[in-house]
């Protein structure tokens, strides 16, 4: 589940021309964030519910 839910974020990402960088700022750094998209680290991800709506 957890590599599915990496792969939805980074898919979500690429869509909204949104740069690894730019989601991770201020939030987490931007290799967890490639870790969680490779599904190798899980977090709470609420914060990045706010770009689903973007």
């Amino acid at each position: 589940m957890n590599t599915l839910l990496g792969i939805r974020i980074a898919n979500l990402r690429k869509q909204k021309g949104i740069s690894a960088k730019e989601l991770a700022e201020g939030i987490i750094s931007i290799s967890y964030l490639s870790n969680i998209e490779k599904g190798k680290k899980y977090r709470v991800l609420r914060p990045f519910y706010f770009y689903q709506s973007v």
